[in-house]
């Protein structure tokens, strides 16, 4: 069979865009080794306390507030949290409880399991990221690991696939049943809830609520920001990798050097159009972000497909014109290059997009950026602060080594929010509020006396946001900003670096743990790059989207279990065989010492 110019540029070019649905829902753990599987709620838990804070202050995640009647606080406590047999007649629920715990229900539990899910790990938490508005590479992180060079063009790819194959599943003909029948269990409970209370003597003559039709404009809004920021990431990537690849294409011939920038074009226009036509989430009562209702994926493709080819064809001929008077008038013909066509199809892809998707969304700040300046707003003048505890526990270090220590943590601490909307807000008042072990008598590099001093530190005492994580700085951490890794040359761009120790204070070895197959040798310390420690570490811990036991699969695979944000098949092979080599050389070292004492 013959191969095409792809594949006889890539052999592996196939590898750069989204993978099939079937490779990563409903599969089962067989190894740790391999692709891990996790039980997925289709609607993230966290969403239903976004919810009620929008129903308390009406503020909808794409912008903007709603104009319908908001929910009156007390009724909170006194009705939502509560079971109904206490303040309404008559059962109501075959699961009884209190009606905001039927609907956590819904979401998913042993008691209703019909719509959990396995899916990959990887997709999983990409989809917790983006569910919250996280970027899933920040600007800082996509430049250490120096995504924007063209050597890098499979990871860099595969960063954007990924963002693509979260709608992929959420789209799933298996899926979409599942989340749309969660999304309308959810809706009729609010409805049930709306009438009971509305009907009670005491409010009769009070304003009507309505939870069922805030709940129907919350994720509309909510689907419509997540897609919007999903597809403008992936779009503004795409966008300047496009640029980058047209540039190198100077030369007038066409040489293998220029067929194979002219194929990383091809990926990334590919990905564009994938992002294009599939990032976009349809529900039951909901309208698209463009405000009507979308055709089915194939036939969005399909339309989209043909509409592109059309603006395409029109372009280029305006161009092939263009090109036929220049040269006639100079006396020689030229036909457009491999970068014009480029540009031209990039026009064209443009245009279309606009027909399709309309204007990008002016969104708000993240969600987790939004809540924290709310709540520094609120607070006491002394109490404007967010961060961790961190812990001291090496001792060996001069004053002077100790200071350039902190000098290059400090600095790595402060390496986020480019780009990043109302981060300015909040980045000056992140804080570490620092613990000497030794003042405190603590053991050198034990972590366990720091887990129990720090459980007898008062809440107001942390002086913190998170209660049940801190920090360590042990002899590896100190060494890893002093000394680096010697492995660092055979790792990968970004996945070697300073790092930090984020320690579970209630973490218990001896506690059987539910579902510990998707973190598998869990210990209860997770090391985590410096830089990662606010816009990644905080942020999934702030917005109650992973714990630091659901992100160590991320780190499990590196050869110094550093957790590095969030990876790509490519990166972790690297580790996988760096890890080998460094079993290898402990193994040497070994027997040399065996041979030698």
């Amino acid at each position: 069979m013959a191969s095409s110019f792809r594949e006889i540029i890539d052999p592996n070019w196939s590898e750069n865009l989204p993978r099939n649905v079937q490779d990563f829902v409903f599969k089962n753990n067989e190894s740790f080794d391999e692709s891990l599987t996790i039980v997925d709620r289709i609607l993230e838990p966290s969403t239903m306390f976004r919810f009620l804070e929008f129903a308390l202050d009406g503020k909808l995640p794409s912008g903007g507030t709603t104009s319908l009647p908001l929910l009156p606080g007390e009724l909170i406590e006194s009705h939502l949290m509560a079971p109904y047999e206490t303040w309404a007649p008559g059962p109501h629920d075959v699961f009884g409880g209190s009606p905001f715990h039927q609907i956590l229900v819904r979401i998913g539990s042993d008691k209703d399991p019909s719509r959990l899910v396995p899916v990959e790990k990887g997709v999983h938490a990409m989809k917790g990221r983006l569910w919250e508005g996280v970027l899933p590479v920040s600007e800082e992180r996509w430049e250490q690991k120096q995504l924007d060079r063209p050597e890098n063009h499979h990871l860099a790819c595969r960063y954007l696939g990924q963002v693509i194959e979260v709608f992929d599943y959420l789209e799933h003909p298996r899926i979409l049943p599942l989340r749309g029948s969660t999304y309308m269990l959810i809706y009729q409970h609010f409805y049930d809830f709306d009438k009971v209370v509305n009907n009670l003597p005491e409010r009769l003559h009070q304003p009507k609520i309505g939870l069922s039709a805030l709940w129907n404009e919350y994720m509309t809004s909510h689907y419509t920001a997540m897609a919007a920021r999903a597809h403008s990431w992936v779009i503004s990537k795409t966008i300047a990798l496009r640029e980058r690849d047209e540039n190198l294409l100077t030369e007038p011939t066409i040489t293998r050097e220029s067929l194979a920038i002219a194929n990383m074009i091809h990926d990334l226009a590919e990905l564009a159009f994938c992002a294009d036509s599939r990032i976009f989430i349809t529900m039951p009562r909901m309208t698209c972000p463009v405000g009507r209702v979308l055709p089915g994926l194939s036939q969005r493709r399909e339309q989209m497909s043909r509409a592109l080819r059309l603006r395409t064809r029109e372009i280029m001929m305006q161009e092939t014109v263009h090109h036929f008077h220049v040269g006639r008038e100079a006396g020689s013909m030229q036909q457009p290059g491999l970068a014009e066509t480029s540009q031209v199809q990039r026009e064209a892809q443009q245009e279309v997009r606009l027909q399709w998707r309309g204007e990008p969304l002016d969104l708000p700040p993240q969600p987790w950026i939004r809540k924290l300046k709310e709540q520094l707003d609120a607070a006491d003048e002394k109490e404007k602060s967010w961060g961790f505890s961190i812990y001291k526990l090496t001792y060996q270090a001069s004053d002077g080594d100790w200071a350039r220590f902190q000098q290059k943590l400090n600095a790595d601490l402060q390496d986020w929010g480019r780009g990043l909307k109302g981060a300015s807000d909040v980045k000056a008042m992140a804080k570490l509020t620092w613990y000497d072990g030794q003042k405190l008598g603590l053991r050198e590099d034990n972590i366990e006396d720091a887990m129990r001093h720090f459980r007898t530190v008062p809440p107001f005492g942390k002086g913190t946001w998170d209660k049940h994580v801190f920090l360590v700085v042990d002899a590896a951490s100190y060494d890893s900003y002093m000394y680096g890794s010697p492995f660092s040359q055979m790792l990968l761009p970004g996945d070697t670096g300073g790092f930090v120790t984020a320690v579970e204070c209630d973490f218990n070895p001896n506690e059987q743990r539910d579902r510990a197959e998707e973190s598998p040798l869990w210990a209860g310390r997770l090391r985590i790059l410096g830089n990662l420690v606010y816009p990644e570490l905080f942020a999934l811990l702030f917005a109650q989207m992973q714990d630091l036991e659901h992100m160590w699969p991320f780190a499990m695979n590196h050869p110094d279990l550093i957790y590095t944000g969030f990876t790509v098949k490519a990166q972790v092979d690297r580790w996988k065989k760096v890890t080998l080599l460094k079993l290898k050389l402990f193994e040497l070292f070994s027997s040399h010492c065996k041979d030698t004492s």
